[in-house]
């Protein structure tokens, strides 16, 4: 794991072996993390992936005051809150008109507090431009297809719209870091 500070800083890193499960110990790394901060400071946010979906890790947030952004698994709960969202209530996200974009407030077992859940729906039909514009509405509809990208937050001052731009910044830096650690430093070689 790697973690990363305003500019994409490295703050930190836990090597791990490679059969450690994602979900293992992120708490504690993320409490590691922020003893490395200078005497004073402290988190403010925190983005994790969806192995962060974990209600110590809500709870603590809540704690500490950290606002977070974690990606959550689409298990059945979460399935079943996408199911329950009226058609009406789904907006577009931004400029895409391949994504909408909805809200609704959720909790887990043993989460201290209810959280927002923030919910893309991506259009993914394979279609043709051409193709596209002879098609009748229900001939669309037989193939349609799509996915649905979910964001947990404790953020109640930021827009849906505002926390999914937040929350997709996270790869831009952590993935490119994480290659220059692996690449620069040799560290993708295995013995």
């Amino acid at each position: 794991m790697v973690g990363h500070i305003n500019g994409g800083y490295v703050i930190d890193v836990d090597f791990r072996d490679g059969n450690e499960a994602p979900a293992s110990k992120n708490l504690e790394f993320i409490k590691q993390c922020a003893m490395q901060l200078p005497i004073g400071k402290k988190f403010d946010r925190v983005r994790v992936d969806s192995a962060g979906y974990q209600a110590k890790i809500f709870n603590y947030c809540d704690e500490e005051e950290i606002k977070f952004t974690i990606s959550a698994p689409l298990d059945k709960s979460i399935q079943y809150a996408i199911n329950q969202v009226d058609d009406d209530k789904w907006n577009q996200l931004g400029q895409s008109k391949k994504e909408r974009i909805t809200e609704v407030v959720h909790s887990m077992t043993n989460t201290k507090n209810a959280f927002r859940l923030i919910i893309v729906k991506k259009d993914i039909t394979p279609m043709l431009p051409t193709l596209e514009e002879t098609l009748t509405d229900e001939q669309k509809a037989k193939y349609y297809q799509e996915m649905h990208y979910c964001v947990a937050t404790n953020d109640n001052e930021l827009t849906a719209e505002e926390i999914i731009k937040l929350h997709r910044q996270r790869g831009e830096t952590s993935e490119n870091k994480i290659k220059e650690l692996k690449n620069g430093f040799n560290m993708s070689f295995s013995i």
